[in-house]
């Protein structure tokens, strides 16, 4: 469950995902990939009409939030994720 923080988190991860996109994209899909203090950042978008997906690169604020997200959801003896989609 996310609380406080973690919210907002999400929200610049959400924000950068829409300002990366283009307007007439039919969908998105960040995935992330996380091993200790590296990142693997991959976002798609379906476009219409091509029934293919080009991906962009998430901004440098997207991609901090995604791994500020993955420290603050730590629990010590359990650790973090490994990988997070987010549509």
């Amino acid at each position: 469950m996310l609380l406080g923080d973690d919210q907002e988190y999400l929200q610049v991860i959400f924000q950068e995902m829409q300002g990366s996109t283009p307007p007439d994209s039919a969908g998105q899909e960040l995935r992330v990939i996380g091993l200790a203090s590296s990142m693997n950042l991959a976002l798609s978008q379906t476009m219409p009409g091509i029934g293919s997906q080009q991906t962009r690169h998430l901004s440098t604020a997207g991609g901090m939030a995604c791994m500020d997200l993955r420290e603050v959801m730590y629990q010590p003896g359990k650790g973090t994720w490994y990988t997070a989609r987010f549509t």
